[in-house]
Protein backbone atom coordinates (compact mmCIF):
# COMPACT_ATOMS: atom_id res chain seq x y z
CA UNK A 1 0.00 0.00 0.00
CA UNK A 2 1.81 2.99 -0.83
CA UNK A 3 0.90 6.92 0.53
CA UNK A 4 -2.23 7.93 -2.01
CA UNK A 5 -3.77 4.33 -0.97
CA UNK A 6 -3.40 5.07 2.73
CA UNK A 7 -4.92 8.33 2.44
CA UNK A 8 -7.38 6.73 0.44
CA UNK A 9 -8.25 3.87 2.93
CA UNK A 10 -8.22 6.90 6.17
CA UNK A 11 -10.98 8.58 4.30
CA UNK A 12 -12.62 5.91 3.71
CA UNK A 13 -12.93 5.30 7.77
CA UNK A 14 -12.85 8.75 8.47
CA UNK A 15 -16.98 8.82 6.83
CA UNK A 16 -17.76 6.87 10.49
CA UNK A 17 -17.35 10.09 12.26
CA UNK A 18 -16.64 9.76 15.95
CA UNK A 19 -17.83 7.15 17.90
CA UNK A 20 -17.20 7.39 22.07
CA UNK A 21 -16.57 3.56 22.80
CA UNK A 22 -14.14 0.70 23.38
CA UNK A 23 -15.67 -2.66 21.97
CA UNK A 24 -14.13 -1.28 18.56
CA UNK A 25 -10.62 0.24 19.23
CA UNK A 26 -10.13 -3.45 21.33
CA UNK A 27 -10.88 -5.76 19.03
CA UNK A 28 -8.95 -4.08 15.94
CA UNK A 29 -5.65 -3.72 19.16
CA UNK A 30 -6.65 -8.00 19.57
CA UNK A 31 -6.01 -8.39 15.38
CA UNK A 32 -2.77 -6.52 16.17
CA UNK A 33 -1.53 -8.83 19.05
CA UNK A 34 -2.27 -5.99 20.88
CA UNK A 35 0.37 -3.28 20.76
CA UNK A 36 -1.11 -1.51 23.62
CA UNK A 37 0.31 -3.62 26.54
CA UNK A 38 3.72 -3.07 25.04
CA UNK A 39 6.71 -0.66 26.78
CA UNK A 40 6.02 1.93 29.50
CA UNK A 41 2.64 4.39 27.93
CA UNK A 42 2.06 7.64 29.41
CA UNK A 43 -1.13 8.70 29.35
CA UNK A 44 -2.03 12.39 28.82
CA UNK A 45 -6.05 13.42 29.27
CA UNK A 46 -7.06 17.12 29.86
CA UNK A 47 -9.28 19.94 28.13
CA UNK A 48 -6.15 22.16 27.98
CA UNK A 49 -2.81 21.81 27.94
CA UNK A 50 -1.76 17.78 26.77
CA UNK A 51 -0.13 18.74 23.85
CA UNK A 52 2.07 21.36 25.95
CA UNK A 53 2.44 19.28 28.67
CA UNK A 54 3.48 15.78 26.14
CA UNK A 55 5.99 18.28 24.82
CA UNK A 56 7.76 19.50 27.67
CA UNK A 57 7.80 15.71 29.13
CA UNK A 58 9.02 14.37 25.27
CA UNK A 59 11.75 16.68 25.21
CA UNK A 60 13.03 15.73 28.95
CA UNK A 61 13.05 11.96 28.03
CA UNK A 62 14.75 12.62 24.83
CA UNK A 63 17.26 14.55 26.56
CA UNK A 64 18.38 12.23 28.34
CA UNK A 65 18.85 9.66 25.68
CA UNK A 66 16.00 7.61 25.91
CA UNK A 67 13.98 6.75 22.80
CA UNK A 68 10.22 8.42 22.79
CA UNK A 69 7.27 7.54 20.72
CA UNK A 70 4.48 10.25 20.88
CA UNK A 71 1.03 9.93 19.64
CA UNK A 72 -0.91 13.65 19.31
CA UNK A 73 -3.90 14.88 17.76
CA UNK A 74 -5.29 16.34 15.76
CA UNK A 75 -2.66 17.52 12.85
CA UNK A 76 -2.15 20.79 12.74
CA UNK A 77 0.50 21.38 10.59
CA UNK A 78 1.25 18.37 8.69
CA UNK A 79 -0.93 14.76 9.22
CA UNK A 80 2.29 12.75 9.73
CA UNK A 81 2.95 14.91 12.82
CA UNK A 82 0.63 12.44 15.11
CA UNK A 83 3.01 9.70 15.15
CA UNK A 84 6.93 10.73 16.24
CA UNK A 85 9.64 9.57 17.54
CA UNK A 86 12.32 11.07 19.08
CA UNK A 87 10.42 14.16 17.88
CA UNK A 88 10.79 13.60 14.65
CA UNK A 89 7.60 12.88 12.69
CA UNK A 90 6.78 9.54 10.72
CA UNK A 91 7.46 9.79 6.77
CA UNK A 92 4.99 9.06 4.82
CA UNK A 93 6.63 5.61 3.60
CA UNK A 94 6.78 4.26 6.99
CA UNK A 95 2.90 5.46 7.37
CA UNK A 96 2.12 3.39 4.62
CA UNK A 97 3.74 0.11 5.60
CA UNK A 98 1.90 0.89 9.45
CA UNK A 99 -1.19 1.16 8.45
CA UNK A 100 -0.79 -1.71 5.96
CA UNK A 101 -0.62 -4.02 8.84
CA UNK A 102 -4.03 -2.32 10.03
CA UNK A 103 -5.62 -2.27 6.96
CA UNK A 104 -4.84 -6.00 6.91
CA UNK A 105 -6.38 -6.11 10.59
CA UNK A 106 -9.39 -4.09 10.01
CA UNK A 107 -10.15 -6.43 6.84
CA UNK A 108 -10.82 -9.36 8.94
CA UNK A 109 -12.62 -7.72 11.42
CA UNK A 110 -14.99 -6.80 8.50
CA UNK A 111 -15.09 -10.15 6.50
CA UNK A 112 -16.67 -11.27 10.35
CA UNK A 113 -19.90 -8.90 9.38
CA UNK A 114 -18.43 -6.63 11.77
CA UNK A 115 -18.18 -2.88 11.89
CA UNK A 116 -15.10 -1.58 10.42
CA UNK A 117 -13.07 0.75 13.35
CA UNK A 118 -13.56 4.81 13.14
CA UNK A 119 -10.85 6.53 11.66
CA UNK A 120 -9.54 7.71 15.22
CA UNK A 121 -9.20 3.86 16.16
CA UNK A 122 -7.24 3.23 13.40
CA UNK A 123 -4.59 5.99 14.32
CA UNK A 124 -4.46 4.85 17.72
CA UNK A 125 -3.66 1.53 16.88
CA UNK A 126 -1.08 2.60 14.34
CA UNK A 127 0.42 4.58 17.27
CA UNK A 128 0.20 1.45 19.33
CA UNK A 129 2.05 -0.44 16.85
CA UNK A 130 4.52 1.98 15.66
CA UNK A 131 5.41 2.02 19.31
CA UNK A 132 6.17 -1.46 19.77
CA UNK A 133 8.20 -1.86 16.18
CA UNK A 134 10.42 0.90 16.79
CA UNK A 135 11.44 -0.30 20.32
CA UNK A 136 10.46 3.03 22.72
CA UNK A 137 11.60 3.31 25.69
CA UNK A 138 8.69 5.24 26.47
CA UNK A 139 5.21 6.19 24.63
CA UNK A 140 3.17 9.03 25.73
CA UNK A 141 -0.31 8.83 24.63
CA UNK A 142 -2.60 11.67 23.93
CA UNK A 143 -6.31 11.24 24.67
CA UNK A 144 -8.37 12.14 21.58
CA UNK A 145 -11.15 13.36 23.69
CA UNK A 146 -12.68 12.60 26.90
CA UNK A 147 -10.80 9.48 28.48
CA UNK A 148 -13.25 6.59 29.61
CA UNK A 149 -14.64 5.85 26.39
CA UNK A 150 -11.71 7.74 24.07
CA UNK A 151 -10.20 4.68 21.87
CA UNK A 152 -6.39 5.37 23.50
CA UNK A 153 -7.71 4.00 27.09
CA UNK A 154 -7.46 0.87 25.72
CA UNK A 155 -3.85 0.81 27.21
CA UNK A 156 -4.44 -1.37 30.68
CA UNK A 157 -1.56 -0.53 32.51
CA UNK A 158 -0.06 2.83 31.97
CA UNK A 159 3.33 3.73 33.49
CA UNK A 160 1.53 6.84 34.42
CA UNK A 161 -2.09 8.44 34.33
CA UNK A 162 -1.53 12.45 33.74
CA UNK A 163 -5.05 14.63 34.02
CA UNK A 164 -4.01 18.46 32.84
CA UNK A 165 -6.55 21.79 32.91
CA UNK A 166 -9.96 20.59 32.87
CA UNK A 167 -13.05 23.06 31.63
CA UNK A 168 -16.11 23.09 29.80
CA UNK A 169 -15.48 22.12 26.59
CA UNK A 170 -16.95 18.98 24.24
CA UNK A 171 -19.97 19.18 26.18
CA UNK A 172 -22.23 17.22 23.94
CA UNK A 173 -20.07 14.26 24.14
CA UNK A 174 -18.91 14.19 27.75
CA UNK A 175 -21.56 16.48 29.78
CA UNK A 176 -22.67 19.47 30.90
CA UNK A 177 -21.14 20.22 34.36
CA UNK A 178 -17.53 20.32 35.06
CA UNK A 179 -17.80 17.19 37.52
CA UNK A 180 -19.63 15.30 34.42
CA UNK A 181 -16.75 16.49 32.29
CA UNK A 182 -13.83 15.94 34.89
CA UNK A 183 -15.74 12.18 35.54
CA UNK A 184 -14.72 11.41 31.55
CA UNK A 185 -11.39 12.60 32.11
CA UNK A 186 -10.42 10.58 35.05
CA UNK A 187 -11.85 7.43 33.18
CA UNK A 188 -7.60 6.66 32.46
CA UNK A 189 -6.78 6.17 35.77
CA UNK A 190 -6.35 2.37 35.91
CA UNK A 191 -6.02 0.47 39.10
CA UNK A 192 -2.83 0.43 40.92
CA UNK A 193 -1.31 2.68 38.27
CA UNK A 194 0.05 6.12 39.81
CA UNK A 195 -1.34 9.64 38.44
CA UNK A 196 -0.35 12.96 38.74
CA UNK A 197 -3.11 16.01 38.12
CA UNK A 198 -3.16 19.71 37.81
CA UNK A 199 -4.14 21.06 40.84
CA UNK A 200 -7.36 23.00 39.99
CA UNK A 201 -11.16 23.60 40.88
CA UNK A 202 -12.22 21.76 44.06
CA UNK A 203 -15.14 20.45 41.86
CA UNK A 204 -12.61 18.72 39.50
CA UNK A 205 -10.10 17.45 42.14
CA UNK A 206 -13.03 15.57 44.13
CA UNK A 207 -13.48 13.42 40.61
CA UNK A 208 -9.93 12.89 40.32
CA UNK A 209 -9.54 11.78 43.94
CA UNK A 210 -12.80 9.02 44.52
CA UNK A 211 -11.36 8.06 41.11
CA UNK A 212 -7.57 7.86 42.04
CA UNK A 213 -8.98 5.83 45.54
CA UNK A 214 -11.54 3.93 43.87
CA UNK A 215 -8.27 2.28 41.45
CA UNK A 216 -5.78 2.31 44.68
CA UNK A 217 -3.86 4.63 42.24
CA UNK A 218 -1.24 6.99 44.30
CA UNK A 219 -2.49 10.53 43.84
CA UNK A 220 0.22 13.20 43.22
CA UNK A 221 -0.65 16.88 42.39
CA UNK A 222 1.43 19.28 40.73
CA UNK A 223 0.39 23.01 42.58
CA UNK A 224 0.53 25.88 39.65
CA UNK A 225 -0.34 28.02 42.53
CA UNK A 226 3.41 27.40 44.09
CA UNK A 227 5.25 28.72 40.80
CA UNK A 228 5.88 31.87 40.21
CA UNK A 229 6.10 33.97 36.79
CA UNK A 230 9.03 35.90 36.83
CA UNK A 231 9.49 37.91 33.87
CA UNK A 232 7.17 37.16 30.97
CA UNK A 233 8.01 38.66 27.31
CA UNK A 234 5.78 36.88 23.37
CA UNK A 235 9.33 35.02 23.33
CA UNK A 236 9.19 33.06 26.66
CA UNK A 237 9.27 33.62 29.98
CA UNK A 238 10.81 32.91 33.71
CA UNK A 239 9.53 30.84 36.04
CA UNK A 240 10.45 29.54 39.34
CA UNK A 241 9.17 26.44 40.99
CA UNK A 242 10.18 23.78 42.85
CA UNK A 243 13.15 25.82 43.93
CA UNK A 244 14.80 26.51 40.23
CA UNK A 245 13.95 29.38 38.28
CA UNK A 246 13.81 28.56 34.82
CA UNK A 247 13.77 30.45 31.05
CA UNK A 248 11.33 28.57 28.89
CA UNK A 249 11.05 28.88 25.45
CA UNK A 250 7.07 28.08 26.19
CA UNK A 251 5.06 31.18 27.21
CA UNK A 252 1.68 32.12 28.64
CA UNK A 253 0.20 31.79 32.11
CA UNK A 254 -1.09 28.67 30.28
CA UNK A 255 2.28 27.30 30.62
CA UNK A 256 3.13 27.80 33.78
CA UNK A 257 0.56 25.28 34.75
CA UNK A 258 1.88 22.67 31.82
CA UNK A 259 5.16 23.21 32.96
CA UNK A 260 4.77 22.13 36.67
CA UNK A 261 2.84 19.07 35.94
CA UNK A 262 5.09 18.07 33.87
CA UNK A 263 7.92 18.93 36.45
CA UNK A 264 6.11 16.40 38.74
CA UNK A 265 5.04 13.91 36.48
CA UNK A 266 9.19 13.72 35.04
CA UNK A 267 9.89 12.97 38.47
CA UNK A 268 6.73 10.21 39.06
CA UNK A 269 8.40 8.21 35.80
CA UNK A 270 12.28 8.75 36.80
CA UNK A 271 11.48 7.80 40.06
CA UNK A 272 13.61 10.45 41.31
CA UNK A 273 12.57 13.24 43.93
CA UNK A 274 14.42 16.60 42.37
CA UNK A 275 14.80 16.95 38.59
CA UNK A 276 18.72 17.39 37.49
CA UNK A 277 19.84 20.53 35.95
CA UNK A 278 19.71 19.17 32.91
CA UNK A 279 16.40 18.12 32.65
CA UNK A 280 15.39 21.38 33.93
CA UNK A 281 17.48 23.27 31.28
CA UNK A 282 15.48 20.78 28.29
CA UNK A 283 12.23 21.79 29.79
CA UNK A 284 13.23 25.36 29.44
CA UNK A 285 14.37 24.40 25.80
CA UNK A 286 10.73 22.75 25.07
CA UNK A 287 9.05 23.54 21.61
CA UNK A 288 5.23 23.51 20.74
CA UNK A 289 3.78 25.04 17.99
CA UNK A 290 0.61 27.00 17.80
CA UNK A 291 0.46 27.60 21.62
CA UNK A 292 1.32 31.81 21.63
CA UNK A 293 3.76 31.31 19.14
CA UNK A 294 5.97 33.91 17.81
CA UNK A 295 5.99 33.07 13.83
CA UNK A 296 7.07 36.47 12.49
CA UNK A 297 8.42 39.90 13.60
CA UNK A 298 8.03 43.73 11.82
CA UNK A 299 4.71 43.05 12.74
CA UNK A 300 4.90 41.08 15.51
CA UNK A 301 2.64 37.56 14.83
CA UNK A 302 1.74 35.49 16.90
CA UNK A 303 -0.85 32.75 16.43
CA UNK A 304 -2.90 30.50 19.30
CA UNK A 305 -4.85 27.95 19.44
CA UNK A 306 -7.08 28.96 21.85
CA UNK A 307 -10.86 27.19 21.12
CA UNK A 308 -12.30 27.22 24.51
CA UNK A 309 -13.08 29.73 27.44
CA UNK A 310 -10.23 28.34 29.86
CA UNK A 311 -7.75 29.05 27.24
CA UNK A 312 -9.30 32.22 26.33
CA UNK A 313 -8.91 33.79 30.13
CA UNK A 314 -5.22 32.62 29.98
CA UNK A 315 -4.70 33.75 26.80
CA UNK A 316 -6.49 37.02 27.70
CA UNK A 317 -3.95 37.08 30.49
CA UNK A 318 -0.99 36.86 28.74
CA UNK A 319 -2.11 39.40 25.81
CA UNK A 320 -1.93 41.91 28.76
CA UNK A 321 1.50 40.79 30.69
CA UNK A 322 2.85 40.71 27.61
CA UNK A 323 1.71 43.05 24.50
CA UNK A 324 0.83 45.63 26.68
CA UNK A 325 3.22 48.30 24.50
CA UNK A 326 1.07 47.18 21.29
CA UNK A 327 -1.56 47.86 19.03
CA UNK A 328 -2.98 44.29 18.93
CA UNK A 329 -5.20 43.20 15.28
CA UNK A 330 -6.86 39.96 15.76
CA UNK A 331 -7.65 37.45 12.97
CA UNK A 332 -10.12 35.20 14.46
CA UNK A 333 -11.83 31.90 13.14
CA UNK A 334 -14.07 29.79 15.73
CA UNK A 335 -15.84 26.48 15.58
CA UNK A 336 -19.50 26.59 15.64
CA UNK A 337 -20.06 24.08 18.19
CA UNK A 338 -17.72 25.81 20.98
CA UNK A 339 -18.38 29.06 23.05
CA UNK A 340 -18.11 31.66 21.02
CA UNK A 341 -18.79 34.71 22.90
CA UNK A 342 -17.42 34.07 26.12
CA UNK A 343 -14.10 33.42 23.79
CA UNK A 344 -13.71 36.63 21.69
CA UNK A 345 -14.81 38.31 25.84
CA UNK A 346 -12.01 37.50 26.77
CA UNK A 347 -9.96 38.29 24.60
CA UNK A 348 -11.09 41.15 21.92
CA UNK A 349 -11.05 43.98 24.52
CA UNK A 350 -7.46 43.99 24.39
CA UNK A 351 -7.39 44.52 20.75
CA UNK A 352 -7.37 47.84 18.48
CA UNK A 353 -8.89 46.04 15.17
CA UNK A 354 -10.57 42.72 14.36
CA UNK A 355 -10.92 40.60 10.91
CA UNK A 356 -13.28 37.43 11.44
CA UNK A 357 -12.51 34.13 8.98
CA UNK A 358 -14.90 31.51 8.32
CA UNK A 359 -12.46 27.81 9.41
CA UNK A 360 -12.14 26.03 6.64
CA UNK A 361 -13.81 23.13 8.12
CA UNK A 362 -17.61 21.73 8.36
CA UNK A 363 -17.99 22.80 11.71
CA UNK A 364 -16.62 26.44 10.79
CA UNK A 365 -19.04 29.13 12.21
CA UNK A 366 -19.35 31.59 10.05
CA UNK A 367 -17.78 35.03 9.72
CA UNK A 368 -20.80 37.03 9.43
CA UNK A 369 -22.15 35.41 12.95
CA UNK A 370 -18.41 36.01 14.24
CA UNK A 371 -18.31 39.04 13.24
CA UNK A 372 -21.81 40.03 15.29
CA UNK A 373 -20.29 39.11 18.43
CA UNK A 374 -16.81 40.52 17.89
CA UNK A 375 -18.64 43.92 17.41
CA UNK A 376 -19.74 43.82 21.15
CA UNK A 377 -15.82 43.68 21.90
CA UNK A 378 -14.07 45.57 19.38
CA UNK A 379 -15.13 48.77 18.17
CA UNK A 380 -13.45 47.61 14.54
CA UNK A 381 -14.16 44.61 13.06
CA UNK A 382 -14.09 43.63 9.05
CA UNK A 383 -13.99 39.93 7.51
CA UNK A 384 -12.41 38.25 4.99
CA UNK A 385 -12.96 35.53 2.67
CA UNK A 386 -9.55 33.70 3.59
CA UNK A 387 -6.64 33.36 5.83
CA UNK A 388 -4.10 34.28 3.62
CA UNK A 389 -6.47 37.57 3.14
CA UNK A 390 -6.80 38.58 6.47
CA UNK A 391 -3.01 37.63 7.49
CA UNK A 392 -1.58 39.38 4.79
CA UNK A 393 -4.11 42.43 4.78
CA UNK A 394 -3.21 43.04 8.63
CA UNK A 395 0.27 42.35 7.86
CA UNK A 396 0.82 45.10 5.16
CA UNK A 397 -1.76 47.48 6.68
CA UNK A 398 -0.30 47.53 10.59
CA UNK A 399 3.39 47.28 10.08
CA UNK A 400 4.56 50.42 12.89
CA UNK A 401 7.04 49.25 15.62
CA UNK A 402 3.75 48.94 18.06
CA UNK A 403 1.79 46.77 15.94
CA UNK A 404 0.73 42.89 16.78
CA UNK A 405 -1.15 40.66 14.86
CA UNK A 406 -2.75 37.91 17.30
CA UNK A 407 -4.10 35.28 15.25
CA UNK A 408 -6.88 33.12 17.93
CA UNK A 409 -9.92 30.93 17.58
CA UNK A 410 -9.13 27.15 15.93
CA UNK A 411 -6.12 25.09 15.17
CA UNK A 412 -7.65 24.20 12.46
CA UNK A 413 -6.24 27.11 10.61
CA UNK A 414 -3.22 27.72 12.29
CA UNK A 415 -1.39 26.25 9.03
CA UNK A 416 -2.93 28.52 6.55
CA UNK A 417 -1.36 31.23 8.68
CA UNK A 418 2.02 29.80 8.94
CA UNK A 419 2.02 29.63 5.03
CA UNK A 420 0.49 32.93 4.96
CA UNK A 421 3.65 34.28 6.57
CA UNK A 422 6.15 32.30 4.87
CA UNK A 423 5.33 33.49 1.08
Amino acid sequence: MNYKETMDFLDMTRVKGSILGMESIMRLCEELSHPEDYGKVIHIAGTNGKGSTGAFIEHALCSLGYKVGRFTSPAVFEYEEMWKVNEVPISKERLAELMMEVKEAYDRIVSRGLPGPTVFEVETAAAYLYMKEEGCDYSLIEVGCGGLTDATNVVKKPLLSVITSISMDHMAFLGDTLSEIATMKAGIIKDSSPVVALLQKEEVNTVIEASAKAHNSKLTYADAGKAEILNITPYGMEVSYDGVDNNLRLTGFCQKENYCLAVEALKLILGIDKLTEGTFTALGQTKWPGRFEVIADKPLTIIDGCHNEDAAIKLGKTVKSTLGGYKIHAVVGILKDKEVEKIVAEVLPYCETCVCVTPPVDRGLSKEELAKVCEKYCKSVKMADTMHEAVGKCRTLYIAEDDAVLVFGSLSYLYDTVLTVLT
